[in-house]
């Protein structure tokens, strides 16, 4: 009989524990918090992991081990922060003449935070960026003079076009880390104009003399040297024969330039005097003094 009471009261002991220790991880369950801290906010609660929406440049990693902090037990949010940023800030950047790399305007700074905090410093890729050009009369530019190359981190001005004024638009979307930013720069490469321009004329008879059938080689240098524009015209102004101007169909079939070599054809007679000029594409304007040919 005793052992039978022994026995019924163990039993109850046993019972008892068992439901203080089931209460007990009840009751720490329900006092588990899920703290969002100062980058985002809890927005669905009921959830066993609740949800977080992220404040502007930042990302949800997880939630942490539970922490004991006082009579509760807390999971806090981890974020991860990214903050774009320029390189270089100007209200203009000039370009120089011919093909240029840079400026490196765009680029991203990373900060994981993690344990042992980390930084990470990475180049902005160019599906985060979006790029329109508008030259400066505020019309949208189907073909930009100025290109983005290096994984869309660094603005490029070609060799061509020589001159420009161009303002990018720059949109930075990242749905992942809840950022769009919006900045504008201005590019600008300012024309050379050129100024004077000097010939020198090569015959194989020499002395600006060409024979019927030969030709001359005209060697042209721009004033400044670092001219933009370095493109000319080598133009016939005139033949003259017996001290007469021949008829412009007939100039065509005495002589014609093929680039910079000026061809005489076997329709040229001893004493032909042919006068030429070269001009400046872009500046017409500028010119060379005339040069006198003589056939022989």
């Amino acid at each position: 009989m005793k052992s039978k009471k022994f026995f019924g009261v163990a039993l109850l002991v046993i019972m008892l524990l068992t439901m203080s220790f089931m209460t007990l991880t009840a009751c720490n369950s329900n006092k588990v918090t899920y703290d969002a801290g100062e980058y985002g906010e809890v927005v669905d609660s009921s959830a066993n992991e609740p949800s977080v929406k992220c404040k502007e440049g930042y990302r949800f990693l997880g939630w942490s081990e539970p922490i004991k902090e006082g009579n509760k037990t807390v999971c806090k949010a981890q974020y991860e922060h990214i903050e774009y940023y320029l390189n270089e800030v100007k209200d203009v950047y000039v370009f120089e003449q011919g093909r240029q790399d840079g400026p490196y305007v765009i680029s991203k700074i990373t900060n994981l935070q993690t344990k042992n905090e980390t930084k990470q410093v990475v180049d902005l890729r160019g599906e985060n960026v979006n790029i329109e050009y508008f030259g400066n009369d505020s019309v949208k530019l189907d073909n930009s003079p100025i290109m983005t190359d290096y994984n869309g981190c660094c603005f490029v001005a070609p060799t061509q076009p020589y001159e420009f004024d161009v303002t990018a638009k720059v949109t930075i979307e990242n749905p992942i880390y809840n950022i769009v930013a919006n900045f504008e720069l201005h590019f600008v490469r300012n024309r050379i104009p050129a100024e004077s321009i000097l010939v020198d004329v090569w015959t194989k008879e020499g002395n600006n003399v060409v024979s019927i059938g030969g030709l001359c080689q005209f060697n042209v240098t721009l004033n400044p040297d670092n001219t933009s524009y370095t493109e000319c015209e080598y133009r016939i102004l005139t033949i003259s024969r017996d001290g007469y101007d021949l008829d412009e169909e007939l100039i065509e079939e005495v002589a014609y330039f093929d680039h910079r070599y000026l061809e005489i054809t076997d329709k040229a007679e001893p004493g032909d005097l042919i006068y030429v000029q070269v001009i400046n594409k872009r500046d017409p304007q500028v010119k060379s003094d005339i040069i006198e040919i003589y056939v022989y």
